[in-house]
């Protein structure tokens, strides 16, 4: 056999197997969204780990206080999470503290925020814990979608409404009236809830109250998609859908970045491409 007719065999023999692998590797497996918020106000960063597959298997590492993650892919099913203060330089893995480990059924092609609130170390204050939420995030057509969790451990029950102004009047009768800390609010885009798409400012109250004002804050506009360039979700884009979570103030002298209570405004969808 001549050598050129033998190195033909061989890159035969090549093909017909790389064909043989690929059809052993099947179709991919279903996935869900997952993305990952540190509330906790009175510690240091976080490592949320998906520990019991390899591959879509989110590792979201470093998240300080006020941390929020895209959504990444994760296998569908019942997954194990575990949650570890993330190790400086000198720790490895198995020495870092795991502060939460449990597990969690994700169903394929559905969004999940997974949020860790409370205190680690503050004496007296609301214990960890971990909120694990659907965002089933439907198209709000012209208007703007939204809900809140309230994830502001040591804020207590709380008033919420929506303004166009940070000068607007309070309504006597609050949106959101008596909300409780760990609650995860419906969205709402119709009635007396509605928020057409212009501005928007999270204000949030003690129970029964119109001020102080615990949280004032302007959530993102957002910007239209053009012909090249995706929109982004945001108070003056129409079939925006966001969540408002309330998260606590930090706690001084902790190893918690410094700072007032507030809003973080999440996209949950993003509104559909517009051509000028």
């Amino acid at each position: 056999m001549t050598p050129s007719r033998l190195f033909a065999l061989c890159l035969a023999a090549v093909a017909v197997g790389a064909c043989s692998n690929d059809d052993e590797l099947g179709a991919a497996a279903p996935t869900a969204g997952m993305r990952f918020i540190n509330a906790v106000g009175d510690t240091g960063s976080m490592d949320l780990r998906v520990v019991d597959i390899v591959g879509d298997a989110p590792q979201f590492l470093d998240n300080v206080f006020r941390g929020v993650t895209p959504y990444q892919g994760v296998t569908a099913g019942t997954r194990r999470l575990r949650l570890y203060m993330t190790p400086v330089r000198t720790d490895t893995l198995a020495g870092s503290l795991v502060v939460w480990d449990t597990t969690f059924t994700f169903v394929a092609s559905t969004n999940y925020t997974v949020a860790i609130t409370g205190f680690a170390r503050a004496a007296g204050g609301v214990p960890l814990q971990m909120l694990i939420t659907e965002d089933p995030a439907g198209d709000p057509a012209g208007q703007i979608g939204l809900r809140l969790i309230h994830a502001g451990s040591a804020m207590g029950n709380v008033d919420v409404n929506t303004t166009r102004r940070a000068t607007d009047t309070l309504p006597d009768a609050p949106q959101a009236g008596n909300v409780a800390y760990g609650t995860v609010g419906t969205y709402f885009t119709t009635g007396r809830d509605s928020v057409a798409a212009d501005s928007l400012r999270g204000i949030v109250t003690a129970v029964g109250t119109k001020t102080p004002l615990l949280v004032n804050l302007k959530a993102p506009s957002g910007v239209a998609g053009t012909t090249s360039a995706n929109p982004i979700a945001g108070s003056r884009v129409a079939g925006s859908v966001l969540t408002a979570i309330v998260i606590p103030a930090a706690v001084a002298g902790s190893q918690a970045p410094a700072g007032a209570a507030t809003i973080l405004y999440l996209a949950d969808r993003r509104p559909p491409m517009t051509v000028p």
